[in-house]
């Protein structure tokens, strides 16, 4: 195993965690803006070292309305 990385298995990593999302949207004529961004509220890393694992996402997207 390498001992530098501390996650060895899947009971590292925790089955549920809290985060709270926001965004925002903008709709012109056919065309739809999204941004999102995600963050965690809590360490998702279920081992005893102090590695502090958190879920924070950022995401955009751009579509166009057929209706």
């Amino acid at each position: 195993m390498n001992e530098f990385w501390p996650i060895h298995s899947v009971d590292d990593i925790k089955n549920s965690v809290w985060s709270v999302q926001m965004g925002a949207g903008l709709d012109v004529f056919f065309v739809t803006l999204d941004v999102r961004y995600e963050m965690g509220l809590e360490n998702i890393y279920n081992g005893s070292s102090d590695l502090n694992m958190k879920n924070n996402m950022f995401n955009v997207s751009l579509g166009i309305k057929l209706l």
